[in-house]
């Protein structure tokens, strides 16, 4: 490879020359980089080269183009802890391959029957509110996705049993160590035991052998991940940003009101709800919960007039990208006007990829915007929320960049701005 063919970055590396940033705050320090250096930045990191890409052209190649050729090798999760988010323990993967996960919502026409008990589990939520009340919204939007996410995966309706079977999936999904996954199995399946009807939507009767289809773990795997690890936190941030607008607050109210006049929201409202649905995708641009991703080469590849050898690991922020003012003017703005169709389709589409993916029309990422708008309609036209305190800016790194803890204060509304 010659010299030419290494793109920019950091010339000299002293001992713990990235520590620092790294640790205090990763996602400044690869939007630095991304300034000081340009759309793609080579770096070493204990003679591992990493490819840093900050343009849509990129994301595109990696993530669909050519993704047969970006993996997730094995460089992958040494870089994934660098960053401070746990990558997805393979022996998880591996525990979930055990059970069917395949009910019927993974079949794209049965999506919009869950939007019924989506905003009927949200509603009853929200009933046990009480004006001045205080809540960890956080914490709310976490147990409500989760038991949502549940729901959807082993369709049960019980919120006690939901709540457990979405939990059950979390720690299988990031547990790394085999103990634990023996004792949550031995859980899991004990309840599959008592329910063994969960299974009356797929085609392998409960207590079988293991399914050899892998689409069903990696299902699970996505709908959990899509529904919940991003959803949760993207919701806490929209509530976050809209008591912080009030502007926006009420034009999404007056929408709400508009279209659904005291009644409940379900699937046919989606598309007559665009302000609720730019809202939802404004706070997942400012505050993408997926933040960083890292795919390894397998081969040679050569991007942006750059060899990228096989072997390297390439990074590809959503936090860098969706702050970049070559594509939202004035980045730190919140917008929702940005999500207008005109505006949206003047961007390239791959400078958006908040779950992870180009596939904009996958299973799992059009459950979590349906989880997401729904959940926000349903709440925002009986409630609005203020910061009880000046809320931390700085959010925290855990499997996904989510807000820290955060008190709001619940105020009644009803449609028509009373």
């Amino acid at each position: 490879m010659s010299a030419a063919s290494v793109p920019p970055g950091p010339k000299f590396l002293v001992p713990g020359q990235y520590y620092l940033p790294l640790a205090c705050n990763p996602a400044g320090f690869l939007t630095k980089l991304a300034h000081e250096y340009g759309d793609m930045v080579m770096l070493r990191w204990l003679g591992m080269p990493i490819y840093m890409l900050n343009h849509p052209h990129f994301v595109h190649t990696v993530l669909a183009a050519r993704q047969d050729n970006f993996t997730d090798g094995p460089a992958v999760r040494r870089v994934q802890r660098i960053f401070g988010s746990r990558q997805y323990a393979d022996a998880g993967r591996a525990a979930l391959k055990k059970w069917r996960l395949v009910p019927p919502v993974f079949h794209t026409y049965r999506l919009e029957s869950y939007a019924d008990g989506m905003v009927g589990y949200t509603a009853l939520c929200a009933a046990a509110w009480e004006e001045g009340q205080t809540v960890d919204i956080v914490e709310v939007m976490r147990r409500l996705t989760l038991t949502i996410v549940g729901m959807a995966l082993f369709e049960v309706y019980e919120e006690k049993d939901a709540l457990m079977l979405g939990q059950t999936v979390s720690e299988l999904w990031t547990t790394g160590s085999r103990r634990p996954i023996r004792q949550i199995g031995e859980r899991f399946e004990a309840f599959l035991a008592l329910r063994a009807s969960f299974e009356a939507g797929a085609s392998q009767p409960a207590g079988s052998a293991p399914t050899e289809d892998n689409s069903a773990p990696d299902g699970a795997s996505a709908l959990y991940l899509a529904g919940h690890e991003i959803v949760s936190p993207a919701l806490a941030w929209t509530w976050q940003l809209l008591a912080q607008h009030p502007q926006v607050e009420a034009k999404l109210h007056a929408e709400l009101d508009a279209v659904l006049a005291n009644r409940l929201p379900g699937a046919g409202d989606l598309e007559r709800l665009p302000y609720t649905r730019q809202v939802f995708a404004e706070a997942l641009r400012l505050y993408p919960p997926v933040w960083v991703m890292a795919r390894q080469s397998v081969n040679d590849d050569v991007l942006g007039g750059f060899v990228i050898p096989g072997g390297a690991v390439v990074l590809l922020s959503q936090w860098v990208m969706h702050r970049d003012a070559r594509y939202y003017p004035d980045p730190l703005r919140f917008d929702p006007n940005r999500w207008l169709p005109e505006a949206a389709a003047a961007r390239p589409s791959d400078a958006y990829f908040p779950f992870g993916s180009c596939q904009s029309f996958s299973t799992s990422e059009r459950f979590a915007w349906m989880e997401g708008v729904l959940i926000l309609a349903t709440l925002a036209q009986r409630w609005r929320l203020r910061a009880v305190s000046t809320p931390a800016a700085k959010p925290q790194l855990a499997q996904t960049f989510r807000p820290p803890r955060l008190m709001m204060r619940v105020e009644r509304r009803m449609a028509n701005g009373v």
